[in-house]
């Protein structure tokens, strides 16, 4: 009898603490807006939409066209950043920092300066992939 009562103790808690929750994030937060987005977006568009699309769209090209097995880095995007981070996460076998076989140039002026590479794949003026010259 009394495992009964501890049981639904401990669900009623449960339940409070997960509905506050809910209750803090959708509306306290104001995260209802972009929960009733992602429910309408296939899991792309949710990749998309929280990375960014230029970002998103970015590392789809570069994730296409880098071989299997090589190593690649990424600049423009800062060291310790979210969208870092993310690019990590969905390009995680091939993203490396020492000596790359490619490095992922994401809207930075200063990627013609870098030496022993050369251009590899170009989606746009600002986004492009190098290769190391060997």
């Amino acid at each position: 009898m009394i495992n009964k009562k501890i049981f639904y103790i401990v669900l009623t808690v449960w339940v409070v603490f997960w509905l506050h929750f809910m209750m803090r994030e959708l509306f306290l937060k104001g995260s209802i807006h972009d929960y009733k987005i992602l429910l309408g977006r296939d899991l792309d568009g949710k990749r998309s939409y929280i990375t960014g699309d230029r970002l998103y769209e970015f590392i789809v090209f570069s994730g296409r066209i880098i071989p299997a097995g090589a190593t690649a880095d990424f600049i423009g995007v800062e060291e310790d950043s979210v969208d870092r981070v993310r690019a990590a996460y969905y390009l995680f076998p091939v993203l490396i920092q020492k000596r790359p076989d490619y490095m992922l140039v994401y809207d930075s002026p200063q990627a013609g300066a870098i030496r022993d590479y050369e251009p590899f794949a170009k989606l746009d003026d600002s986004r492009y992939v190098l290769k190391r010259k060997d």
